[in-house]
């Protein structure tokens, strides 16, 4: 089981940013843990972006001291499932 201190943490952990070539991007709101598990954890969110190209889950683990792209998703993406964590990390 990935370790975290509170539902937050996941969800701060694993922070959405929308990215685009556009100056002020909205950003995805309403993130919802849907699943989490044994090195998984599957993420929803509200696209609010009418315009970019993709958009970038970023994520650091305790004690890092700077956020990761993680991987890049099609504009208008809602949903990911991250396969990839460790077990026994506490992602910050």
């Amino acid at each position: 089981m990935v370790k975290t201190s509170t539902l937050l943490s996941l969800l701060t952990g694993l922070v959405l940013g929308a990215f685009s070539s556009a100056v002020h991007a909205r950003v995805p709101s309403n993130l919802q843990v849907l699943d989490k598990g044994y090195m998984h954890i599957s993420l929803e969110w509200t696209d609010n972006s009418s315009f970019g190209d993709h958009q970038v889950i970023q994520r650091k683990k305790a004690g890092e001291s700077s956020f990761q792209a993680h991987v890049r998703l099609p504009n208008n993406a809602s949903y990911y499932r991250d396969l990839g964590l460790e077990s026994n990390t506490t992602y910050t």
